[in-house]
């Protein structure tokens, strides 16, 4: 695998090989954020899935109150969005720039197209989607 590819260092994408890695970063579209800048907003329509290449991101979500929660961190390789691959549904939270972030964007049409060529990326896909669901559920 090309250490320069982002889509390498993802979980989601680690598994494939350096053929099939390449040919989603040619579908995907490069995107720079400014600290403090908002990456995607709650409650907007998700277009796709973000993979991190550099910098820090924070998911914040906001409660009834309007208070505003960090739910995680992000970094190099870490990734979000991926629930608007699947369908049509506002974002369950925003994601915010804390420090130069670049990323990489696939959207659900590149994804369903990368889906008919390389179909292991949707068994990729479940699994983390279910360590994701059992980690919000606090099971083991």
């Amino acid at each position: 695998m090309k250490a320069e590819n982002p889509l390498a260092r993802a979980p989601l994408f680690a598994n494939l090989d350096a053929r099939q890695v390449d040919a989603l970063a040619k579908g995907a579209r490069r995107r720079s954020f400014n600290p403090g800048a908002t990456m995607v907003y709650q409650g907007e329509l998700g277009i796709g899935l973000y993979v991190l290449a550099s910098g820090r991101a924070e998911v914040r979500r906001k409660d009834a109150e309007g208070r505003e929660h960090v739910l995680a961190s992000l970094g190099p390789g870490d990734f979000f969005g991926e629930m608007a691959l699947l369908y049509d549904a506002p974002r369950t939270a925003s994601v915010v720039a804390v420090e130069p972030t670049e990323c990489l964007v696939l959207t659900r049409m590149e994804f369903k197209a990368a889906l008919r060529s390389s179909p292991e990326i949707a068994v990729e896909l479940l699994e983390v989607l279910g360590k994701r669901l059992q980690g919000l559920l606090g099971a083991s």
